[in-house]
Parts: structure tokens; sequence; C-alpha cells
């Protein structure tokens, strides 16, 4: 019994349709990966906490309000400023000037703590009464302070950014960019002591002299606190949130995977998406996005070598890399790149094989973004630079006239010799004469 063509014709288009919905399920996730993110908070970005290259960017370099992610930056001037075990006495001035809705840590007038203990109540309860009374040990009084936080984030090299206050609470003068606030995460970050404060999820207070007991404080980030299940990340090692109703909800963040380290920062979410807030949302969207399709390559092998030719003195060096040159990329190949050295030659001279002697500046042209890399360069080997005929003539020449004093000295002994044995040759002449004649 043979099949009609309509039926025919009806089971091709089937086998048509159930191939469409099979290759849909199981290529989707492949080709979500090649898109870009779908986030909700209206600025965000994320960058290689190793090289600083930025992976993903939405509005990063524009105006945003910080809110307390202001406090990284309280923290690690107060670490660099200050004796961390040292007691300070909380004044009165320090918690009159904070505003009435402020996260506090919940210091009294009079109340001594630890330098440490205040900073644990910056990071972790982002107390704004903590950052005044920080403010004042570091500097004195808060407008000094602030100061040196506007001068700070110059220095770090921040583009568009200015505090009015040590804690973040709202003004329209106090500001930043999500890529600022990157650059002071990526500055915080080689401090191991800022890092041990802001990877701490619980911290006992010790009592004081205001207190009779001890009391816990739970970090406010819930990223990487796996007692929040539904905002923890695996990866995600610390961070600062950050809100006030012009800000909205705000995170800087850092994550880890194997080899891959990531920094990662949301500002301006909503905080109720279906019950959800944005910055944990987008933090892990944003995460995850990096992590699947950014690899680490080495782009430049150590030991490459390069040749530094010293034409004045006849010489060539080869100097060679000292470490890989790894950075986060997508491409499976090396990107086009272009480098500079920079040796001093008259240096050289004296170093020896091993001996740092110089750096190689290298700049990639990659799909997202320029990389721009600087890493030591240590001596090989130096010869002789002598090609042809014409450079060895070259060479003497130039041997003569650096050595000419000692040449000059050379030929006046020759021509000093010369005569004395001249002198002795005719008085030995003269005298085998009057030998002869007598």
């Amino acid at each position: 019994m043979t099949l009609s063509t309509k039926k025919l014709s009806f089971i091709k288009y089937i086998f048509i349709f159930c191939l469409i919905i099979f290759n849909f399920i199981f290529f989707k996730s492949e080709i979500f990966a090649s898109e870009e993110p779908n986030i909700y908070s209206n600025y965000a970005i994320v960058v290689d906490a190793n090289s600083g290259n930025i992976l993903y960017s939405k509005g990063a370099f524009e105006k945003v309000y910080p809110a307390s992610t202001t406090k990284i930056l309280t923290a690690i001037l107060t670490i660099e400023n200050c004796n961390l075990e040292e007691p300070f006495v909380v004044s009165s001035e320090a918690l009159e000037s904070i505003p009435y809705d402020s996260s506090v840590m919940g210091l009294e007038v009079g109340e001594i703590y630890k330098i440490k203990d205040l900073l644990y109540g910056l990071m972790l309860s982002s107390g704004n009464d903590a950052a005044n009374v920080l403010g004042e040990a570091v500097s004195g009084d808060i407008s000094s302070f602030v100061e040196l936080m506007n001068n700070k984030a110059k220095e770090i090299g921040c583009l568009n950014t200015h505090f009015t206050n040590a804690h973040g609470y709202h003004n329209d003068n106090h500001y930043t960019t999500p890529y600022d606030m990157v650059k002071i995460m990526l500055y915080c970050l080689k401090n191991e002591t800022f890092r041990q404060f802001i990877e701490t999820k619980e911290y006992e207070l010790p009592k004081t002299n205001k207190s009779e007991e001890p009391r816990t404080i739970v970090n406010t980030d819930r990223l990487f606190n796996p007692k929040y299940e539904d905002e923890y990340y695996e990866y995600a090692i610390g961070g600062k949130t950050g809100y006030t109703l012009e800000a909205r909800g705000c995170l800087i963040s850092y994550a880890k995977k194997d080899d891959k380290f990531f920094i990662c920062a949301t500002y301006d979410g909503s905080q109720n998406i279906s019950g959800e807030q944005a910055r944990y949302l987008d933090s892990k969207t944003l995460y995850e996005y990096a992590f699947n399709n950014f690899n680490n390559k080495d782009l430049v092998k150590k030991d490459t070598t390069y040749i530094v030719e010293d034409k004045e003195n006849f010489l060539e060096y080869t100097v060679a890399l000292n470490d890989n040159i790894s950075f986060i990329t997508t491409s499976e190949e090396i990107p086009e790149n272009n480098y500079t050295l920079d040796v001093n030659i008259e240096n050289l001279k004296d170093k020896k094989s091993n001996d740092i002697v110089g750096k190689v500046n290298y700049t990639f042209k990659e799909k997202y973004t320029d990389i721009n890399t600087t890493s030591d360069v240590k001596l090989v080997s130096k010869k002789l630079d002598i090609e042809n005929i014409n450079d060895l003539m070259s060479y003497i020449i130039y041997l003569i006239k650096k050595y000419i004093i000692i040449v000059i000295i050379i030929l006046l002994i020759i021509i000093l010799l010369i005569i004395m044995k001249f002198k002795k040759y005719k008085k030995k002449k003269r005298k085998k004469y009057k030998d002869i004649f007598r």
C-alpha cells in the first residue's frame, strides 16, 4: 500500500517543523552566548581585573550617583593613613552631620573603637556614622578628608568624579562614573588589607565603653554570601553595595573563576524586578557573560627576543621578555599588535645576562577594546655588530678615536723605542769604525 501525495507532503512538513524545533532547543544557548547580555540597570561595566581591559560597557562613562559604593575610597584612605589598632573616640560632630535616614553601624558619642572595627562597620554595615568618624581619624575633620578623597580620585585616574562627603549620601555634586569606580576598585584591590575587610561576610564587634555586649554585623553585599540563596553567586569574592532614592541600587564587586578575575559595577538599578534586585541579577548575568565568552590567552610568550642596536659603539644586544603577556580575549588568534622598546643603551654596557634592562610596551587591537601593557625585558647577550668590510674599517677608526690617548701613547713609545734603537745602533757603528782605524 502506498501513501498518497497529500499524506507525503503533510509528513514532510511535520518533519521540517520538528527539525526547526529541535534546532531551536539544542542550539539556542550557543546563539545566545555570542550576544551581549540584557540587563536591567541603566549603567554597567565589566573589566578584567588583571589588565583593566573592558569586556562589557553600558553607559560606563556617564555620570551616576555612587551612593555607598563611595565607601571603598573612604576605606582605602583610612588603611593607607591610619594605625588600624589605634583606638579612636567618636565625636558629636561626626554623628550630628549624619542624615536621619542613613545606614549606620550604631555608634554613640564618646564611644571608643579601634580603627579596624570602624572599618568593619563601614564596609559591612555600610555605616555613614563610621565613614564620618574615619574621615576625622584620617584628616582631623570631614571637609579636609573630602578634599583628600578628590585628590586621590584624580591621582588614581578618575575622569569625571567629585565627592562631597565620606559616605555617599545623596548630593547633586557627589557623582562619579561606573568606569571611575572600577578604577578606584582596581587601585583598592592592590591592597591586601582592603581585601580583608571587603571580603568579610560577618564580623563580631567587641564590647566598648558604651556597649556591654559584643554584637555581630553582616555584610550588606549578598552576592558572595551563601546565606542568601536567591542573590548568591558562587564565584563572587567581595563587593560594596549602595542605595539612595536618587542613585537607586548600586553594586561594585569582583569574582574569580579558574584563571579569570573580573570586576563588575552596576548602577541605577531597580530594587524590585519581580521581587529581585537588579544589581544582583545584572551582576550574575554579566559575570556569566564574561566567564563564558572570554578566555586568558598568552599573547606574547616569555623569552620572546628583541634586538637593540648600539650603532655608535658597534654593538648588538639581544633582550627578551621576562614574563608572558596574557590577556582576556575572545580571539583564538593573536590580534594585530605593535610594540615599542624602552631600553637605555648607555646602561646596557654594565649589565650582566638576565639583568632587567628596560621595558617593552605592547598595544593590541582587539574586538572590544585596545589592549595596552608594559612588561620587563632582560639582557640575554651582546656581540659586535660588524657585517662587512666597511663596518670593520669604521670600527677600527672608532677604536682609534675612542682610545686616541692610548694610541698616541703607544705611538710615542714606539717612536721613542725606534729613536733609542737608532741611537744605540749609531753609537755601536761609530765604535766599530774607531776600532778599525786605530
